[in-house]
């Protein structure tokens, strides 16, 4: 893992527990990152950041999760196939950029694009 990745994940784990914070508390140092910013988060880590030829885990899918203004409509995510760059619909100045949460997909893409190793010990 890259300085740069290992760095953006820190942060993002710093910044979700801003988010999980109630908002009568007061915020720590920390500022609250802009939509932007989670933007250019996911697009570093999903988009830029393209896994190892000899790495097993190559998902093509991303998950886009609807901003709380149009989570009446259903779904309340939508997924589209892994590119060289995002489409142009969801670009910063894309028609659906305001319809995704990109806070909450970026965390969904990360607990869906990491890989995980099970152990099961059977005790008799």
């Amino acid at each position: 893992m890259t300085d740069t990745k290992r760095q953006i994940l820190q942060t993002i784990r710093e910044q979700s527990k801003q988010l999980q914070q109630d908002s009568s508390e007061p915020r720590a140092h920390v500022n609250v990152w802009s939509v932007q910013q989670w933007w250019e988060a996911f697009q570093y880590l999903f988009i830029t950041c393209v896994p190892p030829p000899d790495s097993t885990h190559h998902d093509d899918l991303l998950f886009f999760v609807k901003s709380s203004k149009h989570r009446m409509q259903d779904p309340r995510l939508f997924v589209r196939r892994k590119g060289k760059q995002l489409p142009k619909e969801l670009q910063l100045s894309g028609s659906d950029f305001d319809m995704v949460d990109w806070a909450e997909t970026v965390l969904l893409n990360i607990v869906l694009q990491s890989q995980y190793q099970l152990t099961v010990v059977a005790c008799g």
